[in-house]
């Protein structure tokens, strides 16, 4: 999972989930949410996302990313 700007500089072929903007910190969150539905949806054995600054709405978009990952195999 991982912003519209960083997915810009991966390499074709690499499966994404793009959460959205960096500019958009709105926009992030819905994406984030989005994203682990569909990996809840469609497991896989390991999802990397980019973390975000711990300000404002991304303190709550980062703990979210904790919880999931503490969450594993736990069936979130």
């Amino acid at each position: 999972m991982v912003s519209a700007e960083l997915a810009d500089l991966l390499p074709p072929g690499v499966m994404l989930a793009i959460y959205g903007s960096r500019e958009r910190p709105a926009e992030n969150a819905a994406g984030l949410y989005e994203a682990l539905r569909f990996f809840d949806d469609h497991p896989v054995d390991v999802i990397f996302a980019e973390g975000v600054r711990e300000e404002g709405i991304g303190r709550a978009l980062m703990n979210r990313l904790y919880k999931a990952a503490s969450s594993v195999g736990e069936g979130n």
